[in-house]
């Protein structure tokens, strides 16, 4: 008897265990997407590739001020330029399109290539469609990999924060392709309503949101009733 109770007491130990586990979250078959839902936050990484066009018959970022001696400068000092860059899934700009970057950038170093980054990433696909979120942060160009930091977000990153690793892809005097790597955290499991915002929701007992995308929980039915089970066979022995 002392031992099965040991065995039941090590069966709870480890179903405990493995429910507490952060899980993968299916994003709609989403090839720039990977999603962990835990108890208390969701962690999204996004990998997708940001045009910089600046020439040719359709730019896409353009100077909208500068400091008198700009030109002067060998870094640009004191330009801002305004950009409406497209963001997509593979470097060829062709692939698909999954949102596009609206903000600025200025020139801010004096002796380095520096860029102050103020810009809102906006998605338009899948279930990430209308959620954005926020880069605010230095930006060192011509650095082969590069940090910046993410300080909110609306939809499904409402309270954002995480950072961007950026990574040159290729640049030329038209245009720069970027390699983005973001991870985002947001407090909660994000959930999509039927009416497609998106909110932060604390209901362990939902297993399927509305748009068919698996929402991890703390205990889903199947672990309900292995503890159930579990539960009454420990009642039972008296233990």
């Amino acid at each position: 008897m002392a031992k099965a109770k040991l065995y039941l007491w090590l069966g709870l130990l480890v179903f405990l265990l493995e429910s507490s586990k952060p899980q993968a979250q299916d994003s709609g078959n989403l090839k720039w997407v990977k999603r962990v839902v835990t108890e208390k936050e969701t962690i999204t990484n996004l990998q997708f590739y940001f045009h910089d066009i600046l020439g040719g018959s359709n730019p896409t970022a353009a100077r909208v001020a500068q400091a008198n001696d700009t030109n002067q400068s060998p870094t640009n000092f004191g330009a801002i330029t305004m950009v409406d860059d497209p963001l997509t899934e593979e470097p060829d700009l062709s692939s698909k399109l999954i949102g596009r970057a609206q903000g600025l950038y200025g020139s801010s170093g004096q002796s380095e290539m520096s860029l102050i980054m103020v810009m809102s990433f906006s998605l338009l696909d899948g279930i990430y469609k209308g959620s954005s979120f926020v880069v605010l942060g230095r930006n060192l160009a011509m650095s082969p990999q590069r940090e910046i930091p993410i300080v909110g977000g609306t939809g499904l990153f409402r309270m954002a924060r995480g950072y961007a690793v950026a990574q040159s892809y290729s640049v030329d005097p038209n245009a720069a392709v970027v390699s983005y790597n973001v991870t985002i955290s947001v407090d909660g499991n994000q959930t999509v309503p039927a009416d497609g915002t998106s909110s932060s929701s604390n209901n362990k007992n939902s297993d399927v949101n509305s748009s068919g995308t698996t929402t991890v929980t703390f205990l889903n039915h199947a672990s309900v009733a292995i503890f159930a089970v579990l539960v009454t066979i420990w009642w039972s022995s008296g233990v």
